[in-house]
Formats: structure tokens, sequence, C-alpha cells
């Protein structure tokens, strides 16, 4: 599973206008459309080929969005099992099952997996960071 978590932002709050510190309601909405916004550009941007090939749209697909407010924040997680190599890369030894191959059997065995990091999390986050303030506080964007 790969995820990020965006929590922690109680010193932002207190620094944005209008906004009281003991907001954690508010805080949590601010961070639930930060992750929406992430969301969206990943969805958008970075899973429609540009660092990530796109067969099924499986991975596009996955991403869940949870809002906490007790800490205040919001949670963006893909259950697939390949998300996170994806995202960080992995090189180790991977099970290889039975199968068949052009009408041959193959027995099971293990392949080593070098799989470079593709970054397409770490992307998005990066790529919404010019607009936080604005996106937190409802302003434009994808899913404002």
């Amino acid at each position: 599973m790969s995820f990020i978590r965006i929590e922690g932002i109680a010193v932002t709050i207190r620094s944005l206008e209008g906004i009281s510190a003991g907001a954690p309601d508010r805080a949590a909405d601010m961070a639930d459309r930060v992750a929406a916004e992430v969301e969206e550009e990943l969805k958008r941007g970075l899973m429609s080929g540009q660092l990530i090939g796109r067969r099924s749209g499986a991975l596009a697909s996955s991403w869940t969005r949870t809002r906490t407010v007790d800490p205040p924040g919001a949670t963006l997680e893909s259950a697939v099992p390949y998300a996170k190599p994806q995202e960080y890369g992995s090189h180790r030894l991977a099970a290889v099952p039975e199968h068949a191959r052009r009408g041959i059997r193959v027995r099971a065995h293990f392949r080593r997996m070098n799989l470079r990091s593709r970054g397409f999390l770490a992307a998005a986050v990066e790529s919404v960071r010019p607009r936080l303030k604005e996106i937190a506080l409802g302003g434009g964007g994808f899913a404002g």
C-alpha cells in the first residue's frame, strides 16, 4: 500500500488570516482539500502517461481519501499491491508462480525485480506545493 498523510498543519492554520488555531474540524477540511488536489493531480496528469504508463487504470482509480479530525489531517492511499514499488522502486527477488508460456509449462521460480522509482505521488505533492495556501483556504484548483 502506498499513501501520503497530510497532517500537523496547526502552525500553518495559525498563520492563515481569520482561522483559529483551535479549529480541528476546519483544519481537517483544509487537509482534505489539499489531499483532493493531490489526488486530482495524480489522476489527470502523472498517471495519464507522464510518469507511469497506463494499462488498466487500476492504480489511477484505486486512490481513497480519508479525512481525520483527531489529529486534523487527511490520508490519500492506494490498496493496489504495486503502488509502493512504483513510487519508491524495488530491487528484490520476486516469486513467479507456475504458469504456461506459449503452451509450455514453466515451473515456479524466483527472479530479480529491478523497478526504478517513478515518484508519482511525490511529484503530485510537489506540483501542488506552490498553491497550498490557496487550496487549503478553498480557492482554485481542480477539486477546490
